[in-house]
């Protein structure tokens, strides 16, 4: 291998082990919001917290805690039972999505931290961030739909569904198959060689 090219790979493993330590730090926030998400449903917002005294007369009622996704916040005092387990469960699977997504961009920094750039391996773990950030980009377009399902009349206007995430998400995963092909090629180029 030239010189430059070893320099070049070498700053490729330098940074992807960077990365990686970046990423597991998301994982970790990702694991937290696995505790507290859950734990505030259950716990959070069953009394109303009235403040002791407010200055010039005002009286407040504090509704204490908002689980949300996606700009789409429920106020967790003013969620039947009902309407929790579905935040719940729909928290859950968009955090799965997104500890999918950082877990699989994890997979692709070790291989490179590795030197395995264009392999088989990494246009895999390619393929499974693309598939995660189609799961992220659905969640992105579930949430306010289930939003104005759970508190219609808070809602003006239209609900605005967005589909970047899975436009992102298929084009990472038509990259990968032509990283998967590259991958190939250069197999079959070094056993010729």
């Amino acid at each position: 291998m030239r010189p430059e090219n070893e320099a070049r790979l070498k700053k490729i493993r330098r940074l992807s082990k960077v990365l990686r330590a970046i990423c597991k730090v998301f994982l970790v926030l990702i694991a937290v919001m696995f505790v507290l998400v859950p734990g505030a449903l259950v716990f959070g917002g069953w009394g109303y917290v009235q403040p002791p005294f407010i200055p010039g007369g005002m009286d407040v009622t504090l509704h204490g805690t908002s689980v949300g996704f996606y700009n789409v916040w429920f106020g967790v005092a003013e969620l039947t039972v009902r309407a929790r387990v579905l935040v719940g469960v729909l928290g859950a699977a968009t955090l799965a999505a997104m500890f999918l997504c950082i877990y699989h961009l994890d997979r692709l920094l070790a291989e490179f931290s590795r030197g395995e750039v264009f392999s088989r391996e990494s246009a895999k773990q390619v393929r499974q961030v693309g598939i995660a950030y189609i799961l992220c980009g659905v969640m992105k377009i579930v949430w306010p739909l289930v939003g104005y399902a759970l508190e219609p009349r808070r809602w003006t206007g239209t609900v605005q569904l967005e589909g970047d995430l899975v436009v992102i998400g298929v084009a990472v995963f038509l990259a990968s198959w032509f990283m998967a092909m590259a991958a190939e090629m250069r197999e079959e180029q070094e056993l010729i060689v």
